[in-house]
């Protein structure tokens, strides 16, 4: 499993019918209902060729759709004054700057996985090169090691950022598997 972002083929004309095709009406769809969404709509889109159909909706900070975007924000962005904003509902009014160039995100699972898979391995972390970010899902601390821990995504990822995206993913495959060990690792990478 993995993501990069900016993703090349979301043009601005797939940008508009996405919006007018899937995020307005699923947004008048909740407030028809009468219900009010404060907090980051993720949502998964799929382009074919009868247009961009909806995935998935997810509202977690965890994916590693999330983790691929968040490196991305300028050094002058302000992420808490970001959610704060939205939880006054002024959002619209916060400046959110994206800095140049690509993040990919590969994530590092548990033999197994998405079935059972093994839990309380240890996990070594080697140096990682300059610009890698490593972010925990299904780890927990124990006795000053990190193991593994087992939720929906397990084990660990991480996220580059390049200027060239071939040169990110490229870069991304080479390192992995030498920077994050733990017995029955599997890289997925689906790039």
């Amino acid at each position: 499993m993995g993501v990069y972002a900016p993703t090349p083929i979301a043009t601005p004309s797939v940008m508009e019918e996405i919006e007018r095709t899937i995020l307005k009406p699923s947004f008048e769809g909740l407030r028809s209902e009468g219900l009010t969404f404060v907090g980051m709509l993720f949502t998964g889109v799929m382009l074919t060729a009868s247009g961009s159909k909806v995935l998935e909706y997810n509202v977690r900070f965890g994916d590693p759709e999330t983790q691929a975007i968040i490196p991305l924000l300028s050094k002058e962005t302000d992420l808490a004054e970001i959610m704060v904003a939205c939880t006054e509902g002024r959002l619209d009014q916060v400046e959110i700057p994206i800095s140049p160039g690509f993040c990919a995100n590969v994530v590092v699972v548990a033999g197994g996985y998405p079935d059972s898979y093994e839990q309380g391995d240890v996990v070594e972390f080697r140096p990682t090169p300059e610009k890698v970010i490593i972010f925990h899902a299904g780890t927990k601390s124990e006795n000053g090691q990190i193991l593994t821990a087992g939720t929906a995504y397990k084990g660990v990822d991480s996220c580059f950022i390049a200027k060239i995206i071939g040169f990110c993913v490229r870069s991304r495959k080479a390192t992995e598997g030498s920077i994050i060990i733990f017995q029955g690792l599997v890289l997925l990478l689906a790039l």
